[in-house]
């Protein structure tokens, strides 16, 4: 018996409508979701937020904690806030939940260059605790597998967690990276945590000569540090985003510098990311 005129177009609406909630429902899975967390040592008021991109399925996932710079989160939909979310989401296609944690607002601290004078990357150590607090109640976290990023003031923070776990075994990083860090922040490089360090050998505000000593130190001592130094690379140096890109910044800011992208630095940066993060991650 042929099918009805009326039925067919009702088929057709129904198909398309189905269609039309699965795109949705894929598109909304794919958004990140605003998680909070209290840091611990903290004013009982402080509570910090992050955007959490997190891979289809059920995992759990291995984790990385993203660490902003100096001049914190800018706000969404600008280039300086691209930076980060081009990277968290690269981290998600890997197969990594990506965490990239908010520090500043919560503090009242402007996003553009707030952390120079305001906090040292010490400060900061604790953010990255309170995160590991609220990631492990998480069903779909591998709260074994959880390695933290971080540029510049954020790098110098990976590290200061990195230099904390001695006294605070519940900072349980299985891997750090540095972008960069201040290391005249620094006395000496503490821990057994497998820590890669990425400079530009033109730096003039976190100078990759503050860093050689301390890593050379710390490998004498028997610990994992590996130090990558690009020749003709400047501060943020992967930034192709970032809205400082080809700017000078003047003598406030270190010796004062132009800050250029290096396609051939960011990219090979990006790749011992990978690998480091592959090895100590999924292994």
């Amino acid at each position: 018996m042929p099918t009805q005129p009326h039925r067919v177009e009702a088929s057709a609406r129904a198909g398309v409508l189905l269609a039309v909630v699965a795109l949705a429902a894929s598109a909304c899975a794919s958004l990140p979701s605003e998680e909070k967390f209290s840091v611990p040592g903290g004013p009982p008021t402080l509570e910090l937020s992050g955007e959490l991109f997190r891979p289809e399925g059920t995992g759990p996932f291995p984790v990385v904690l993203l660490l902003h710079g100096s001049g914190g989160l800018a706000p969404r939909s600008t280039r300086g806030r691209a930076f980060y979310t081009e990277m968290a989401e690269w981290l998600r296609s890997q197969g990594y939940v990506a965490f990239l944690i908010d520090s500043f607002s919560a503090r009242q601290l402007p996003y553009r260059g707030a952390g120079v004078t305001a906090m040292r990357s010490y400060d900061r150590a604790f953010d990255v605790l309170g995160a590991i607090k609220h990631l492990e109640t998480l069903p779909y976290v591998r709260s074994d597998k959880i390695a933290v990023l971080g540029w510049s003031h954020g790098g110098g923070a990976a590290i200061a967690a990195r230099n904390r776990q001695g006294r605070h075994s519940e900072l349980r990083v299985s891997a750090s990276i540095a972008y960069y860090p201040p290391c005249r922040d620094f006395s000496w490089f503490s821990g057994t945590t497998p820590l890669l360090i990425l400079m530009g050998d033109q730096d003039l505000l976190t100078p990759a000569d503050d860093c050689r000593p301390l890593a050379a130190d710390a490998r004498k001592r028997g610990q994992p540090v590996e130090l990558i130094v690009y020749p003709n690379a400047t501060h943020a140096f992967d930034g192709e985003s970032l809205p400082l890109s080809g700017v000078y910044l003047g003598p406030g800011l270190g010796k004062g510098e132009v800050l250029k992208y290096s396609p051939e630095a960011h990219r090979d940066a990006q790749e011992r990311t990978r690998l480091f993060l592959e090895r100590h991650l999924k292994h």
